[in-house]
């Protein structure tokens, strides 16, 4: 990231409005450091692929944990 803006110059990134990236954290403080002009995009995959991780991972070994512990060891391997 930092030889990327080092290549195009200041004045190329002023012009620049908005950065699209993965949630990686690092990767956004990074560019926002050098050009805090800039908003930040989330692209789609990456906001389904943590949503699906954070949310639909927890939910689904909840309901498994729950018919687990209903005695329902075969529902429990379905989901």
């Amino acid at each position: 990231m930092h030889e990327f803006c080092d290549f195009v110059l200041a004045e190329w990134m002023s012009h620049v409005e908005a950065i699209a990236c993965d949630m990686n954290a690092d990767f956004e403080c990074a560019f926002l450091k050098r050009h805090p002009h800039l908003s930040v995009v989330y692209d789609c995959f990456h906001i389904v692929k943590n949503f699906n991780e954070k949310v639909i991972c927890k939910v689904r070994k909840d309901k498994q944990a729950r018919l687990r512990d209903d005695g329902d060891s075969e529902a429990a391997r379905a989901p």
